[in-house]
């Protein structure tokens, strides 16, 4: 059987860092925006939904704004390139001035952008100086649209679509875990899901150790991040870390974390995240925080961060080759971890630990969070 490439596993739509990333040319670009969207179900009413958007505009000292609105049962891309067009007319700006960049699941947003002369990129890079306004302001928007939702009729459950999905051929799962006795370890945690049938989780230690584990599955998106993320717990506590860091990209699972760590869990389904998934991280959270020092930490997906970047793209990768026949596709997939692994790491020499003594943070304490 013929093997496939590297490039052919990684598909030429893929979730890959190759058309996201930020040039020195966009950054020094005049005017800086940002445009996040959402969409959002009410809380009551028959199947009612609401779409809108935030537009946030940082054009240098004194020219900045915010313009924000919503639809309900419309398309709001055209409306929203309306919006940052009026905008960008009363700063008597052109759109040759202007960086735009968007959610990464935002294609059809930034194809209407790129057809009207805008220079987009899409993620949300911290790079540029409108992103944390947007994001921000995205967050308080979609709280109150929840609240401000008619009483007295129940939303009724809409059936999902049913696409058809390749057939799973395999489920590539590898692990490394070379380091022992660290003094203080980075995790980066990340998931892929093609939302039918599969999907991979990973995690990728700034020891150069990682694990990528594919498996048929029909969890959601925020599950998968979260089983990330207590893979990431256990191999803190397996390599004899006394202090981690993790990191995720996922708001949900981050979200769903620090509940857990306030109020526990009674190990149902809350927040779209499944009991058992929420319950495996809690106890593996309690394990962890007895023996070292914890920190979760967000970061932007797509910005740059080198563990993040090798955890998104060995899930993606392993989520690719589980459509075709292993023979065919294992060789490009371990190439691509090689060569993930190698950018994030630098070779990955695991960091020895000084000895001396610490006090133990008590049992169940939170682990900070940045």
């Amino acid at each position: 059987m013929e093997k496939i490439s590297l490039g052919t596993l990684g598909g030429s739509s893929s979730r890959t860092y190759a058309t996201r990333e930020v040039t020195a040319e966009q950054v020094s670009r005049r005017v800086h925006v940002a445009i996040a969207m959402w969409e959002e179900p009410w809380k009551s009413g028959n199947d009612a939904e609401r779409k809108g958007w935030i537009i946030a505009i940082d054009g240098g000292k004194n020219r900045r704004s915010v313009c924000e609105d919503g639809v309900a049962e419309r398309d709001p891309d055209p409306l929203a390139i309306e919006a940052l067009e009026a905008e960008l007319a009363k700063l008597n700006v052109s759109a040759r001035d202007v960086w735009v960049v968007t959610g990464k699941r935002q294609i059809a947003l930034r194809s209407l952008l790129q057809k009207a002369g805008f220079d987009v990129s899409g993620s949300f890079s911290p790079q540029n100086r409108a992103v944390r306004r947007a994001t921000s302001l995205m967050q308080r928007r979609r709280k109150a649209t929840s609240i401000r939702v008619p009483e007295g009729e129940r939303r009724r459950r809409r059936k999902a679509a049913q696409e058809a999905a390749p057939e799973t051929q395999w489920l590539p799962s590898y692990s490394r875990t070379e380091a022992r006795d660290v003094d203080a370890v980075t995790i980066s945690c990340d998931a892929s899901s093609d939302t039918h049938s599969t999907g991979s989780v990973c995690f990728v230690a700034s020891t150069g150790d990682y694990e990528v584990e594919t498996k048929s599955t029909t969890a959601s998106i925020d599950d998968l991040e979260l089983v990330a993320l207590t893979k990431a717990l256990r191999y803190a506590v397996r390599v004899g870390a006394r202090s981690a860091t993790i990191e995720s990209d996922s708001a949900g699972a981050l979200a769903a974390a620090h509940g857990m760590h306030k109020r526990g869990t009674d190990g149902r389904r809350r927040g779209g995240i499944r009991g058992n998934v929420r319950r495996d991280y809690y106890e593996a959270w309690r394990e962890a925080s007895e023996s070292l020092d914890l920190t979760l930490k967000r970061v932007l997906g797509h910005s740059g961060d080198p563990l993040n970047k090798a955890a998104d793209q060995i899930a993606y990768l392993a989520m690719r080759a589980s459509v075709h026949p292993q023979e065919a596709s294992e060789a490009a997939l371990k190439k691509g971890i090689a060569s993930s692994l190698a950018e994030a790491t630098e070779g990955g020499a695991p960091r020895r630990r000084k000895r001396r003594r610490r006090g133990r943070r008590g049992r169940g304490q939170a682990p900070k969070t940045t």
